[in-house]
Formats: structure tokens, sequence, C-alpha cells
């Protein structure tokens, strides 16, 4: 299986999401970043960055992609993180789907 990122706390992801929506975007996401600019302390969400390059909302070296701005700006970000998830995590749903990942 595809090298996924480990999360204990995935209750806090839509915390983070907010954060994103709410907070500007900064040139470069740190965990000093998501500590001073997100306002987020606890150190569960330093784990979530390699979270973020997985579903293309960072480039690898941490920089916001054109998928976070279309994901703070949107509308509809329900709709936005849907198409990432399934565009960016197939994998995880490959084995129970029977889908071939390219």
């Amino acid at each position: 299986m595809a090298n996924l990122p480990t999360i204990n706390a995935y209750g806090k992801i839509i915390t983070l999401l907010d954060a994103m929506r709410s907070k500007p975007i900064p040139e470069k996401i740190t965990n000093d970043i998501v500590k001073t600019v997100f306002d987020l302390k606890s150190s569960s969400y330093a784990a979530m960055i390699p979270m973020l390059k997985r579903l293309n909302f960072l480039s690898e070296g941490n920089i916001p992609t054109e998928t976070y701005r279309e994901y703070k700006n949107s509308s509809d970000p329900k709709s936005v993180l849907g198409k990432v998830v399934k565009k960016n995590c197939m994998v995880l749903f490959s084995n129970w789907m029977k889908i071939p990942i390219n």
C-alpha cells in the first residue's frame, strides 16, 4: 500500500481545515505557522502537514498550492475537499472497490 500519513488526532482535521479557510494564506506552512498563524497549539497538528501534502494542498516545500487557494476561496469547500480526497487518496479505497491504481 502507498505511504500514507498517520494521524492520531483525526478529530482535529476539521479544525485545521477551518483555520485554512479563515486565516490568510501563508507563504509556507510550518509547525510554527500552524501554532502562531492558525493558533493551533497541539502537537497533533504537526502530523497533519504530510496529510496536506498528500491532498495536494501543499507542495513538497510546504508551499500552499492552487488547490489550497481553491479550497480557501470556494463558496462550496466541501465539494472541493471531496474532489481532492477522491483524486489524491483513491489508494484508500482501491482494495475495497477493486479499482486499479495507476
